[in-house]
């Protein structure tokens, strides 16, 4: 005898109404497409990676696929017209970085909290580099060189903004990803590998940093 044969199916409790209720919030009217043109070159860069400076939300950094770390300075005005439209202006200025490579690429940027220095790691074939950079003055405080690593995946700052954490995606061989610490005031270097690989990584600073 089949006894479940005239049961219905079995279900899960699913969220409540109110959520399946809610729609999706539309922030097309809210949003602006800022275009990155070069007006020198009347070149659009391809850019893969962008991020707001944390203490001024005019000043984007984005990373393009030539090599080179762009900073924009995006200021969105108001008309003073019923009918309020938007005016967005953009200045573009080139940021230092190392160029040698031609098959080289840019990974990752991370800003400072303080938003006065930025991070960026660029990598081609087993050597990189990881380069801070004063967003202010665009100069280079600090360049860390890299041999015989995977790519960084990650960067982050601790709490002090003195040291940057540097992750690398596992190595070609099946060994783990290397942990770099940069001390950006002394220069000094501390590394670790992981001892065995993961594509799920990440890593964070504890409170004290």
């Amino acid at each position: 005898i089949d006894f479940d044969h005239h049961q219905p199916p079995p279900t899960t409790n699913g969220p409540e109404k109110a959520t399946q209720a809610e729609k999706p919030h539309d922030l097309t009217p809210e949003s602006l497409t800022v275009s990155l043109v070069d007006q020198a070159t009347k070149v659009e860069p391809r850019i893969f990676k962008a991020q707001w400076n944390p203490q001024d939300s005019d000043n984007l950094i984005a990373l393009g696929l030539d090599m080179a770390p762009r900073s924009y300075k995006v200021v969105v005005q108001k008309d003073s017209a019923i009918e309020l439209k938007n005016r967005v202006s953009v200045e573009h200025s080139g940021l230092p970085i190392n160029k040698d490579a031609v098959n080289g690429a840019l990974t990752f940027a991370s800003w400072a909290s303080d938003g006065e220095t930025i991070a960026i790691a660029s990598d081609c074939g087993d050597k990189g580099s990881v380069t801070i950079i004063a967003s202010k003055e665009g100069q280079v405080k600090r360049t860390f060189p890299l041999s015989n690593h995977p790519s960084i995946i990650l960067l982050r700052w601790n709490a002090t903004n003195q040291f940057v954490l540097a992750l690398t995606s596992p190595a070609i061989d099946g060994s783990g990803s290397w942990v770099s610490i940069f001390d950006t005031f002394t220069g000094k270097i501390v590394e670790l590998q992981l001892p065995r690989a993961s594509e799920d990584l990440d890593a964070v600073w504890t409170k004290e940093g």
